[in-house]
């Protein structure tokens, strides 16, 4: 199945709370979205693994979601190593996408900062993979960018861009307290200027 935007997260719900607004609006505007979850979240301290899955059906539901799949790698114990990049490989290259989103690099979660490095590393070696662009849609848009910027093949494969190193979340908030703004497009460029950060 072909996906405009693929969200992965590392545990059934980061998707929801991270960027589930972001889905419903590409999907009403006619997008096709799927979520990949890297683990059960059997470690979690609420719910059980039935009641997790039975969550993350409903939302799929309410997002309005082409296809959602768990990878079942281990909660707190998965590795940014040659096994789970093929996995998640694998799983990017059955859906074809358009947009990766992902967990951020950096978090107090170390199992969110771990996803995020597996999900920078699998979309990168996704777009090294010398294949034909039509299975390859990561590949496609690298060497498309590398055309269109004259850089290398490895900066076009850039995939991950979040905020300033240090730095966390976007502090639009701080705008909208403060009401700090006239118009919302200054909202939109000041989220789109704390995170243009590009990682790989």
């Amino acid at each position: 199945m072909k996906l405009d935007i693929l969200a992965i997260g590392v545990h059934p719900d980061d998707v929801e709370l991270g960027c589930s607004g972001t889905l419903l609006n590409e999907r009403n505007a006619g997008k096709t979205v799927g979520v990949i979850d890297l683990t059960q979240g059997e470690l979690g301290t609420r719910g059980t693994i039935e009641t997790r899955y039975a969550e993350a059906a409903h939302a799929a539901q309410i997002l309005g979601l082409s296809v959602r799949k768990n990878l079942k790698m281990r909660d707190g114990f998965f590795k940014n190593d040659e096994e789970h990049q093929l996995r998640l490989i694998a799983a990017i290259r059955e859906f074809r996408p358009e947009i990766v989103i992902g967990n951020i690099l950096d978090d107090r979660h170390p199992d969110h900062g771990r996803a995020g490095h597996l999900i920078a590393d699998a979309c990168f070696l996704a777009a090294m993979a010398d294949e034909p662009l039509e299975q390859n849609h990561v590949r496609k848009h690298a060497l498309a960018l590398q055309a269109a910027h004259g850089c290398d093949l490895e900066t076009a494969a850039l995939r991950v861009f979040s905020n300033a190193d240090g730095s966390y979340g976007a502090n639009v908030n701080q705008l909208i307290d403060s009401s700090a703004w006239g118009e919302e497009d200054e909202l939109a460029d000041a989220f789109e200027s704390r995170k243009c950060f590009a990682y790989g």
